[in-house]
């Protein structure tokens, strides 16, 4: 049976020389160069209601499977876009029996608000881009493109409508070339594949993404967890619970302060998280299929240089 530390360095290790980890840390340093802009803040709108924002004003689209093609989202994910839109005053919808069809028009202050979204992405962008070299930051760009293009099929389906010469093609073609798009995607993308091996294990993405967290210290302080599920917090209890119901996990008062609630993995969830090691093998190899070893090693060169 692993040992928790042996188990610690073995994620170490792969957090060290992992594409998705240093993808997910450029995400965190780009999230902190948003808000340092006070990007999304009034509106609390977030990445995918914003590139959707985008695509709806520059090419009008009008059914949910066409917006989700072009997000790289499901449908379900689609329509709740558009109603959360639509609940902001940013967009207004005909009425209609079918729900599939938007029928949507966005408002002034959705363009307004679009115009100052895309100056600051583009200063956050600017920011997380200072510590490597333009050419770098090209590469970059050019190698992850290149790895959500090969993948397109993934988790879910993208398929961009890109017509040179067509309405708004210039826009969606910066869009689609935002290191916020291709983080999203890249991440999509990795978690469709691990899925592949993960989904029949019964062992589901959020309980392994908790198990780490809980797995790299002792007594995890369940404000960490609660920041790393900042956007699943719904779904963590449920989460915590399973992982209990597994005996994967226990809970108990913190041995330094009892009044917090500390959360620590037990042996079989530490040799739960260990039997999946596999899966991240899985997961770097088909991503370096897609834009070749040479390349692969080179984005992860340039990675590393961004996440430091």
């Amino acid at each position: 049976m692993a040992s928790l530390q042996d188990t610690r360095v073995e994620l170490q290790g792969w957090q060290a020389s992992s594409i998705g980890f240093l993808i997910r840390r450029a995400q965190t340093i780009y999230d902190a160069s948003l808000h340092a802009e006070h990007v999304g803040k009034k509106w609390e709108l977030n990445d995918i209601q914003f590139q959707g924002l985008v695509i709806l004003s520059e090419i009008g689209v009008e059914d949910q499977v066409t917006l989700a093609r072009q997000l790289g989202v499901t449908k379900t994910s689609a329509t709740r876009l558009v109603d959360g839109l639509e609940r902001l005053g940013l967009a207004s919808r005909r009425r209609s029996d079918d729900r599939r069809r938007f029928g949507l028009t966005l408002t002034p202050a959705a363009e307004e608000l679009i115009r100052h979204e895309w100056n600051g992405r583009r200063r956050a962008e600017a920011r997380l881009f200072s510590v490597i070299s333009e050419e770098e930051s090209q590469f970059m760009i050019d190698k992850m493109s290149a790895l959500v293009r090969q993948c397109a099929s993934q988790a879910p389906t993208w398929e961009p409508a890109l017509h040179p010469g067509g309405k708004g093609q210039d826009v969606l073609h910066d869009l689609y070339r935002t290191v916020e798009f291709l983080m999203r995607r890249s991440g999509q993308i990795g978690r469709a594949l691990a899925y592949e091996i993960v989904g029949p294990m019964d062992f589901t993405e959020g309980q392994a993404k908790a198990l780490f967290v809980i797995c790299m210290q002792d007594h995890v302080d369940l404000s960490l967890l609660t920041s790393a599920f900042a956007s699943e917090r719904p779904t963590l209890a449920k989460i915590l619970q399973s992982l209990e119901a597994k005996s994967w996990i226990v809970r108990g008062r913190h041995p330094v302060d009892a009044r917090r609630l500390a959360i620590s993995a037990t042996p079989a969830g530490i040799e739960a998280l260990s039997s999946v090691r596999h899966v991240w093998d899985h997961c770097e190899r088909r991503m370096a299929d897609a834009i070749g070893p040479a390349s692969y090693a080179e984005l992860k060169r340039v990675l590393v240089r961004l996440a430091d």
